[in-house]
């Protein structure tokens, strides 16, 4: 049930997940009235926490890693008050383990300004030259509507071992699919700040207590409460503007002046919105979540290759593993899947032969949006034809993947739009 404010808003946001809540922050920040609508019970959307029975622990509902440089994702934790709540490595360094006994590697950059120690072969991916780097950005921006594959596959060892799981990671579709554009702009960000800005980084506790509450707290002090099971039924137009919300309970008048956010999933917008562009086709992610019979002090993440699992995330005493490009329709058999992620988890932190623990594996089916080359055209724009609508999420055109950084700036960028209407 919505519940009556005695002063009206002026920007309504409708969504609190991690772009809703970013944009919801900064519009507080620069001293504008903010309401924030949320469908369901929880903010967060897919950067969301749960207090799970089987493990009796709150875990994630996926694993995210940003890096150290990521702009957007410190200037909203600043603003939240939580950048104390990050943790990772003290330099811009990614471990490889090859699960059918082919060794373990490394990618070292170093944390300087320029990356030094990538001109040893001890810190590269096995097939992969320091030339193959170099050059590596400027083949991508030359080429932008190919694919991974396409570009980097006529090196076998150096695909199968950097590029593959990379693609799969940052953009979360097969690389015989992704665009060289998505993962090209990446590489544009980090090639202006160097080694130091490249260090791999995720949240110190879960992504909850780090995104989110502060977040809600933020908001709580300084505006309104986000506003729970505040479902939109649709939304009425009137001389290329907003005039109302509907909920199923009450309308609510969007006035000269007033504007509304639109911070939701693509397939929820294009039922809102007449007309609007925007991708269709997914692809999820599946994560496990396993006790472990000792706890990590320090927070380790390994990429696995040539296994099921491709990357392990160990904190504390829980390993959590990332499947990812799975296709949204795809079913496993669960237990056979956790048991093989368990044997992975055992080989790659040297456990030794255990019995699977208590465990939890979540699939989210609509993890991402498909970074194909006709995907990646129906992104829009955060402005729409209606002159007090704005779009707000990772899916919109940030320039970006679908990633944390993309969200959080998603909804500066509907801000900065909003602002300057």
């Amino acid at each position: 049930m919505l519940k009556d404010t005695n002063q009206r808003a002026k920007i309504y946001v409708i969504g609190a997940g991690l772009a809703g809540l970013s944009t919801a922050t900064k519009f507080v920040e620069q001293g504008r009235e903010v309401a924030v609508f949320e469908a369901s019970l929880q903010a967060g959307g897919r950067c969301r926490s749960f207090d799970d029975q089987k493990t009796g622990c709150r875990i994630d509902n996926g694993n995210h890693l940003f890096l150290n440089g990521n702009p957007a994702i410190h200037r909203y934790l600043e603003r939240v008050s939580a950048l104390d709540r990050i943790a990772g490595e003290d330099r811009a360094c990614l471990r490889f383990v090859d699960i059918q006994g082919e060794g373990r590697w490394q990618l070292d950059a170093g944390c300087g300004r320029f990356p030094w120690p990538l001109v040893f072969p001890a810190n590269r991916p096995r097939g992969l030259s320091l030339m193959d780097l170099i050059c590596s950005k400027k083949r991508m921006l030359d080429n932008p509507d190919q694919t991974i594959a396409s570009l980097f596959s006529d090196k076998p060892d150096g695909y199968r071992n950097f590029w593959e799981p990379l693609c799969r990671s940052v953009l979360n579709t097969p690389p015989h699919l992704a665009v060289a554009r998505s993962l090209a702009q990446v590489f544009v960000e980090l090639g202006k700040t160097g080694a130091f800005e490249a260090i791999p980084k995720t949240a110190k506790e879960n992504l909850g207590n780090t995104f989110i509450e502060p977040a809600i707290d933020y908001l709580e002090t300084c505006a309104e409460p986000v506003m729970y099971g505040a479902r939109v039924q649709s939304l009425e137009f009137y001389e290329e503007r907003v005039k109302s919300i509907v909920f199923s309970d009450r309308h609510i008048q969007v006035h000269k002046g007033e504007q509304v956010v639109l911070a939701v999933p693509p397939w929820i917008a294009q039922k809102l919105v007449p007309g609007l562009s925007a991708p269709g086709a997914f692809f999820g992610i599946l994560n496990g979540h396993f006790m472990l019979p000792r706890e990590f002090q320090k927070l380790k993440i390994i990429g696995v290759i040539n296994g099921t699992s491709e990357w392990i995330f160990a904190k504390n005493a829980m390993a959590s593993v990332t499947i990812s490009a799975v296709d949204e329709n795809q079913t496993s058999e669960t237990r056979l899947l956790a048991n093989t992620m368990w044997q992975e988890i055992c080989s790659v932190l040297s456990l030794g032969e255990l019995p699977i623990p208590a465990h939890r594996i979540v699939h989210e089916k609509r993890a991402t949006i498909a970074h194909t080359a006709s995907q990646e055209r129906l992104r829009p724009d955060t402005r729409t034809r209606y002159l007090n609508l704005f779009l707000a999420g990772d899916w919109v055109q940030t320039g970006l993947p679908c990633t944390i950084e993309g969200a959080i700036r998603s909804g500066e960028m509907a801000v900065q739009a909003a602002t300057e209407r």
